[in-house]
């Protein structure tokens, strides 16, 4: 049961539609921009959101926390499956042993251990899930302060995430990103 940092398909598909939505909105700002400030210089950037949570300290103890928290319900629920493999082995052994109607009491008391353990299983990793996408929204909130800031100090025009659908190339003079982790990491100190 291994969950790293990922962003949602919601996310993603956020990320995709902003950078479409700002391409869009460049090229018009391009098209209506009076001829002298045309003239002005346009500097664009670009970060890459995985990287900088992944590199960041607070995205690495994030990251550790969250591993911590899959390997403490991992474990709870293989405690429970080693109950269950004893119960299926001790009932394996008595099985002839049993008349038919305490054997199929033990037979529905297994499946519905079974069952317990998947539900657990299941619920747990919901669980994970929705506090790893609320951990990494928080994380991307504060990456993105991180983000202006450096853009608002590079004097940048546009900064795009490197990892949207919407770039295509992009030389790697003008990827941001370690800038980003550094200032982000001032910030969360």
């Amino acid at each position: 049961m291994k969950l790293y940092f990922h962003l949602t398909s919601v996310s993603a598909k956020r990320l995709t539609v902003a950078a479409l939505f700002s391409v869009a909105l460049f090229g018009a700002a391009l098209a209506s921009t009076p001829p002298a400030a045309a003239e002005s210089e346009i500097k664009v950037a670009f970060v890459d959101l995985q990287k900088a949570l992944a590199m960041s300290k607070a995205g690495k103890e994030a990251q550790t926390s969250y591993q911590g928290e899959v390997k403490k319900a991992q474990s709870g629920i293989d405690k429970k499956k080693q109950v269950f493999e004893k119960r299926k082995e001790s009932f394996q052994k008595q099985r002839d042993n049993l008349n038919e109607r305490a054997r199929v009491e033990k037979e529905e008391e297994l499946l519905q251990l079974k069952k317990d353990i998947e539900r657990e299983f299941k619920d747990s990793q919901q669980k994970l899930q929705r506090k790893n996408a609320i951990m990494v929204g928080e994380l991307i909130k504060k990456i993105r302060e991180a983000v202006a800031s450096v853009g608002k100090e590079k004097s940048l025009t546009m900064i795009f995430e490197k990892s949207s659908q919407s770039v295509l190339y992009a030389d790697r003079s003008i990827d941001i990103t370690d800038e980003v982790v550094a200032r982000f990491d001032k910030m969360t100190q």
